[in-house]
């Protein structure tokens, strides 16, 4: 979220500037030395702010190369996932599913692209965008309207177009482009200013001035939001185990990886391949703040991998990579169902 508000607030300044002339940017010089001792505070807290996050990935992204194009081709929505609210909506989710099959004559995409609007707060964005375009806010119409289309732009950049994809442009050519697998989640960004402009809209129009009128309309906004269960958050006292179950490790355990993780009955084999040993791996390693080999991350460095724990070369892998990354002393495993800590030798 942190990146896609640099890549929105850097576009909006260069269009903003490019458009606005001399006579703004006076205007904007003025006011950056009205308030220059907030901006000299703020300069060092962002970028004390932004050392972890650089400290974490930049060598991994330097190791890695981040994602490469065809596999953020994959992930790539179409226009149609600016409503793909997921198949699990109340109000939307069986309909919009058989709309999609009955156009194209293929399921709705869900999982990550599931992350569009649902139609009634659409609405409400575009007629307050509609509303903020005439009657403005703020000291500066131009700069609204700038932030407006920007927005727009960026958001379809995110969608294929039979074979045009816009967000091949700031792959290539904006900083960090690369780390972004899934460019529709860039909808999550934009919800912000969905919401935003709606409730402009929903409170400044008078259109909606008469209590009966309003609360029919809140009770709506309400409804459509309402998903059912879709395997979503995490229930503490389901994860006690973690706490409650999971002996001490041994003294000379230096680091470890899981032999198996905790059988689950919801979870498919594709994600359960990825996901549970991994998942269960970061919350040991937390709960007994010791280092872990597995793990997941955005981008997988090189040579570890340490996904597939039932395939039969699985602790074959997992040793291979211990012994090239040097941390065969002190390893350990950790059999999450019979709860068995056991040091692994060296060879």
């Amino acid at each position: 979220m942190a990146w896609y508000f640099v890549l929105y607030s850097t576009c909006v300044a260069v269009v903003y500037l490019a458009i606005a002339g001399p006579k703004r940017w006076r205007k904007f010089g003025e006011m950056a030395r009205r308030h220059r001792w907030a901006l000299a505070l703020l300069i060092p807290v962002a970028l004390l702010v932004a050392a972890p996050f650089v400290a974490t990935y930049l060598p991994t992204v330097r190791e890695t190369g981040m994602h490469r194009l065809t596999e953020v081709r994959r992930y790539t929505g179409t226009p149609y996932d600016i409503i793909n609210v997921g198949d699990g909506n109340l109000v939307y989710g069986r309909l919009s599913d058989w709309l999609h099959r009955w156009f194209t004559g293929s399921p709705w995409a869900g999982g990550e692209r599931a992350t569009g609007f649902t139609l009634l707060l659409l609405i409400l964005y575009l007629l307050g965008a509609g509303w903020c375009w005439r009657h403005s806010i703020g000291p500066d119409r131009l700069l609204v309207r700038t932030m407006l289309v920007v927005l727009g732009v960026l958001w379809l950049a995110t969608f294929r177009f039979n074979r045009f994809l816009g967000w091949e442009y700031i792959y290539a050519y904006f900083p960090g482009g690369a780390a972004t697998r899934v460019p529709p989640r860039f909808q999550i960004f934009v919800g912000v200013f969905v919401i935003l402009v709606a409730t402009l809209f929903f409170d400044r129009s008078r259109w909606f001035d008469r209590p009966a009128l309003f609360v029919a309309l809140a009770l709506l906004l309400l409804a459509e939001q309402v998903h059912r269960a879709e395997g979503w958050g995490v229930r503490r006292t389901e994860q006690a185990w973690v706490f409650t179950e999971i002996p001490e490790p041994p003294a000379a355990c230096r680091a470890f990886f899981v032999l198996r993780p905790r059988p689950r009955l919801n979870v498919s084999p594709g994600n359960d391949t990825f996901y549970s040993h991994s998942v269960d791996a970061m919350m040991i390693a937390e709960r007994f703040n010791l280092p872990t080999l597995n793990g997941l991350q955005t981008f997988v460095p090189k040579g570890a991998d340490l996904f597939g724990w039932s395939e039969p070369d699985y602790l074959d892998r997992v040793l291979a990579y211990a012994r090239r990354s040097g941390v065969m002393d002190g390893l350990c495993s950790l059999d999450i169902p019979t709860r068995r800590w056991q040091t692994v030798l060296a060879p």
